[in-house]
């Protein structure tokens, strides 16, 4: 195997918990870097944060995605994408008065 070898296939790394920590399941951005943090953990110590892979996100309930929306974090919730940390795609529709979109982490538009 390659000496170089790093992770299986990059889809979870472990990575150090910004100040504030982080808690298991919510949405992590750290620079450039997004994903989903898989455990609880205070600020300095190490966590494993999920890549890729469809989450179910916090979105404003007077906002509606289609299936292909892009979506951006703002810190606090899911938006329709703009010039914000690119969160992924939504893969299921949903209307207003709904609290969760289901976000495929990190996907692109082709």
């Amino acid at each position: 195997m390659a000496k170089n070898f790093v992770h299986k296939d990059g889809d979870q790394i472990e990575v150090v918990a910004p100040g504030g920590g982080v808690t298991s399941g919510g949405v992590v951005v750290i620079g450039d870097l997004i994903g989903v943090a898989l455990i609880s953990a205070a600020a300095g110590e190490l966590f494993t944060m999920k890549l890729n892979g469809v989450f179910n996100a916090v979105k404003d309930t007077g906002d509606s995605f289609a299936v292909g929306d892009l979506v951006d974090w703002d810190g606090a919730k899911a938006v329709a994408a703009a010039a914000g940390n690119k969160l992924g795609i939504v893969v299921e529709a949903v209307g207003t008065g709904v609290v969760l979109v289901k976000v495929k982490l990190n996907a692109t538009v082709a």
